[in-house]
């Protein structure tokens, strides 16, 4: 009946930039219209650096629409993707009601000043697999807030309310497909909401890459890829950790001839100078252009000296070749 429009509003907290919009593109639903409002008080001007700080977060507005009838107050579902340690990264998502999830818990200070910051009420805390990084922060974050910790029960986070290897979890209405992408660690759980078009996926794969193999065969994880491959192309992948440049470098020096992959390794720059960050990706965009959910391509195979291989084989390969990075 009406088109529809995707409003985005791009904030880079601490920072004097707006960068250009080119890493979102491939996330953007296919029948969307995109209207960009950059935050006023922001400028486009910047001193490119050498090595620029990584910014405080990134925060997406969604608002979904009809051209003919404009969103009520509090209609958008934000999206803030917080930065933290060394290369981890958190993340906060808020209903219009202004209930906050979030989604793995590295350390527990930068999540409530954000919260805080937005003025947003902290009232979920899910996990995705057991490893420190992601779980420092729970027991702070539960004290503080009083949110419901939501984890595997082979986790044994004490107080959290077990979900399934398998099944659904709501969120303010949402309806989230929990889905097991283990390979990484013993168990690793994907949070996908269609509704919203957002994955988060923990460890099981990054931007260019995916986690390293501590549990299991390759074949294990390549099943993982495969669900999270097998999603729609413009869901938004939001990932565990921030290795784009060292996959994309990674990835044009293994394969030369796949320009891609340098194409991939210029926009990483080309953010790092801007102080952004290729965070989320799409499903659509590491289909095309990861070599980790790639080792079903001939050419890939070929390249490694493994034509006729199966599949798993070949990203084990890649994947063994990637770690001594």
């Amino acid at each position: 009946m009406f088109g529809e429009i995707l409003c985005i509003t791009e904030i880079f907290l601490d920072y004097d930039v707006i960068s250009d919009f080119f890493w979102l593109v491939p996330c953007i639903p296919r029948d969307y219209t995109i209207l960009f409002v950059p935050e006023p008080n922001f400028q486009r001007n910047f001193t490119p650096m050498s090595s620029p700080p990584r910014p405080t977060a990134k925060i997406l507005e969604i608002r979904p629409f009809a051209v003919a009838k404009p969103p009520p107050a509090l209609d958008a579902w934000h999206l803030e993707c917080l930065p933290m340690l060394e290369d981890n990264f958190g993340y906060l998502l808020t209903s219009p009601a202004g209930k906050t999830l979030v989604v793995d818990a590295p350390e527990a200070a930068p999540l409530l000043a954000a919260a805080s910051r937005a003025g947003r009420a902290l009232t979920e805390l899910w996990i995705t697999h057991g490893h420190r990084d992601h779980t420092a922060g729970i027991a702070e974050l539960a004290r503080r807030t009083g949110c419901t910790v939501r984890a595997h029960a082979d986790l044994k986070i004490p107080g959290a309310v077990p979900l399934p290897d398998e099944g659904t979890v709501a969120f303010e209405g949402e309806l989230f497909t929990i889905l097991n992408t283990s390979g990484h660690s013993e168990l690793d759980l994907s949070f996908h909401a269609p509704g919203l078009g957002l994955c988060f996926c923990g460890d099981t794969l990054f931007t260019g890459g995916c986690g390293r193999l501590f549990a299991g065969p390759p074949e294990r994880m390549w099943a993982s890829l495969l669900r999270l491959r097998a999603l729609p192309d413009d869901t938004y992948l939001c990932c565990g950790h921030d290795y784009a440049h060292d996959n994309f470098t990674f990835a044009t020096r293994t394969f030369p001839a796949i320009d891609i992959f340098r194409d991939r390794l210029h926009e990483v720059e080309t953010a790092r100078r801007q102080g952004d960050f290729l965070m989320p990706t799409s499903v659509g965009m590491e289909t095309r252009s990861n070599p980790m959910l790639m080792a079903d391509h001939a050419h890939l195979a070929t390249a490694l000296g493994l034509d006729g291989k199966p599949a798993a084989e070949v990203f084990a390969k890649i994947r063994e070749m990637r770690n001594r990075l």
